[in-house]
């Protein structure tokens, strides 16, 4: 038993007896190397989260009478019949007067405006941009982006000119009321007219805007803006009795806003609309149409 007991003894210790003063060292040791490694990643954590939270940005489009700024917007358009159209302007914008509430008039000199087509239905709109060449309109515009009114007294003679000028001139997508952050979004909803030399149609659209963040392009911090629109389309012709149509739209896209020069630096939005348009004898003829509009700054 005496031997059993003494086997039973070393074969037993129990475990407050392994940790000997030098493993005590050891698991000291260790546990110093795992902290100096975490704790710093930690901290790291922590500042970096507190940072993000405080990431927060206020976008504003900041109006000067001094220089001048140049755009270049480019409508390509592709209809279901194979057929299609592109609309090159490039208009010089200069600041006229600028508000002590941060508003501003703006003149719009369209500087070029070409069409290159292969739809014989897109000749009123090709005849509308070819007949801005030259054309001065003023936009009254606000800090957010919101465009008040407009005065064509520079573009008189261009029946139907002054819509397009509006419907092409989209170079202040609306901004945030509030200070945002990276996932945080906003609504801007605007009911626009649509050239037409023989129908009143109006484009009522609806849009969700969000931050995805922040970046460097060209050498600028830029906000990075998601943008998803839908629209809903309504027209009749301006005889009675003529032709009726309806439609809805569909797009989606993103636009670079410079946040020190507070201006837009570049827009790229693609949309799908599909039109229902119905003549005085009742029958009604569908058509889909793709769309690419891309906005540049030049300068």
């Amino acid at each position: 038993m005496g031997v059993q007991q003494e086997a039973w003894g070393r074969a037993y210790r129990p475990p407050y007896s392994y940790f000997t003063p030098t493993l005590l060292l050891h698991y000291s040791y260790l546990v110093g190397r795992v902290l100096t490694i975490i704790l710093p990643l930690f901290v790291l954590f922590v500042f970096n989260s507190g940072c993000a939270k405080k990431e927060a940005r206020l976008l504003r489009y900041a109006f000067s009478t001094e220089g001048t700024q140049r755009y270049r917007t480019t409508l390509t358009m592709s209809s279901s019949n194979g057929a299609g159209t592109q609309i090159l302007l490039e208009e010089t914008h200069r600041v006229q007067e600028v508000s002590p509430d941060g508003n501003a008039w703006v003149e719009v000199r369209f500087d070029t405006a070409e069409v290159h087509l292969s739809d014989p239905q897109s000749l009123a709109a090709a005849f509308l941009a070819r007949s801005l060449q030259g054309k001065v309109l003023r936009i009254k515009v606000s800090a957010s982006g919101e465009v008040g009114s407009v005065d064509d007294s520079g573009a008189q003679g261009s029946p139907g000119g002054i819509d397009l000028a509006q419907t092409f001139s989209q170079v202040f997508p609306p901004l945030p009321a509030t200070s945002i952050r990276p996932g945080d979004s906003w609504i801007a909803e605007r009911t626009v007219p649509v050239p037409s030399p023989q129908m009143d149609i109006t484009n009522h659209v609806l849009a969700k805007y969000i931050l995805k963040g922040f970046e460097r392009r060209e050498g600028k911090e830029c906000a990075k803006v998601h943008v998803k629109t839908t629209a809903t389309l309504q027209g009749a012709a301006q005889a009675p009795g003529g032709k009726k149509l309806e439609g809805k739209m569909t797009g989606e896209g993103e636009f670079l806003f410079a946040l020190e020069e507070g201006r837009l630096l570049s827009l790229e939005m693609r949309n799908k609309t599909e039109i229902t348009s119905q003549n005085e004898e009742g029958n009604a003829k569908k058509n889909a149409t793709d769309q690419v509009v891309k906005v540049e700054a030049l300068q």
